[in-house]
């Protein structure tokens, strides 16, 4: 309740013309992670507001704040939180708009690692939540389009925390077949390939697919 406090106090000085203590992009971003952390709820619909507003901001003057690559992903973090599929169509758009703001102009918001990870980490957590065949099947291939797409980008490869994501995903999946199981030893042979092999990785495949580490 404080930090909002002092926040509203920062907007006022900023609408009455004192240049001291006015928001930034920085303080904008506390406030998009602190409220998504703090309010379990609607975190992530007041982060995206405290987004959007940053946005209106940086469209109305050159010299007021604009988001950044780290606004963008903080929001997607935020609906990362949230385990309903129906929700994973925000994280996209917040994605897409991140995109459109760096083509625009504004190069701090280059579309990086960290955020296709957090658009990942959204899969993660609803893949724990699928009811049909279809809805795993809308999920894997996904995921690959994604994996595709960093793997072909030198301004958004994957790291080992992507393959993790990946290898979780794969497992929170509640049909399990040999598909699942043949998509994972592609993963991992696609790690090795990327040379993106190490403990954190290993010990998620011991984890989750302990079978493939023979292979």
């Amino acid at each position: 309740r404080r930090a909002f406090e002092i926040f509203d106090l920062m907007k006022k000085n900023e609408r009455y013309g004192n240049g001291d203590g006015i928001p930034t992009t920085q303080t904008y971003n506390v406030m998009m992670k602190l409220v998504s952390r703090c309010l379990p709820t609607d975190g992530a619909i007041r982060a995206e507001e405290l987004l959007d507003e940053l946005e209106r901001l940086s469209e109305s003057s050159s010299s007021c704040p604009r988001p950044n690559a780290v606004s963008y992903t903080s929001c997607i973090t935020a609906w990362s939180r949230d385990m309903d599929k129906s929700k994973l169509l925000r994280a996209h758009k917040l994605l897409e708009r991140m995109t459109v703001a760096y083509d625009a102009g504004n190069e701090t918001a280059q579309p990086n690692t960290i955020a296709y990870n957090a658009l990942l980490s959204c899969y993660k957590n609803v893949s724990r939540r699928v009811d049909t065949r279809d809805d795993q099947a809308d999920i894997l291939l996904t995921t690959s389009r994604l994996l595709d797409k960093m793997r072909k980008s030198k301004s958004f490869p994957p790291n080992q925390t992507t393959y993790v994501t990946i290898m979780k995903i794969l497992f929170n999946l509640p049909k399990q077949d040999e598909r699942i199981e043949a998509i994972a030893e592609r993963i991992i042979n696609l790690c090795y390939a990327d040379g993106l092999v190490g403990n954190l990785f290993i010990r998620a495949v011991k984890n989750e697919y302990p079978s493939l580490l023979k292979k």
